[in-house]
């Protein structure tokens, strides 16, 4: 269980940024794409802390 976790933390971070990168194409102005891809980052970052947080806890 443990080393499944550790596997699937960065597929769910690429995965996410990857969306965002759908994102980024679909964009028309600049500044749309660049915080498509921004917040898309963060978004992955935010939910690696979290599962990390909760798997650390949960141990």
């Amino acid at each position: 269980m443990d080393l499944l976790a550790l596997l699937l933390l960065p597929c769910m971070a690429s995965a996410l940024i990857f969306t965002g990168g759908r994102k980024y194409e679909a964009s028309n102005s600049f500044i749309q794409r660049r915080q498509a891809v921004g917040l898309t980052i963060a978004e992955a970052v935010t939910l690696g802390m979290v599962i990390a947080k909760a798997y650390l806890s949960g141990h």
